[in-house]
């Protein structure tokens, strides 16, 4: 049965796929004009595995693009507010960023890249 926390959740993944199409990209990099284009991670949040490095994910934020006053600031990730998930910007060798959407409470795993998302 599909409920409104079910179509809630794939919009979210519809609209992380279509950012993924115009890059992964360090929240410092993030501007007043790219800030909805593409998906951006907090570079200060990573959690390492050998080679694989996992990046919380940035939903809203302050930005302020002043000559006279640059500032950053994460207001939440994609995860913030709920226990029953993880949103991280996962780059793992060679291998292109793509995003990754962890169940805690399932081995199901998403992948979010190049505009599409699917289950693993």
């Amino acid at each position: 049965m599909i409920n409104i926390e079910t179509i809630k959740f794939v919009k979210m993944l519809d609209d992380l796929a279509e950012l993924t199409e115009y890059g992964i990209d360090k929240f410092a990099n993030a501007t007043g004009e790219n800030y909805r284009d593409k998906v951006f991670y907090d570079e200060n949040t990573m959690d390492a595995k050998g080679e694989r490095r996992e990046y919380r994910v940035v939903l809203q934020a302050c930005l302020i693009d002043d000559p006279e006053c640059l500032h950053h600031d994460v207001i939440s990730y994609y995860d913030s507010y709920i226990d029953e998930y993880t949103v991280r910007a996962v780059f793992d060798g060679d291998e292109p960023p793509y995003i990754e959407v962890r169940f805690t409470s399932s081995d199901t795993d998403i992948v979010i890249e190049d505009g599409r998302w699917y289950f693993t």
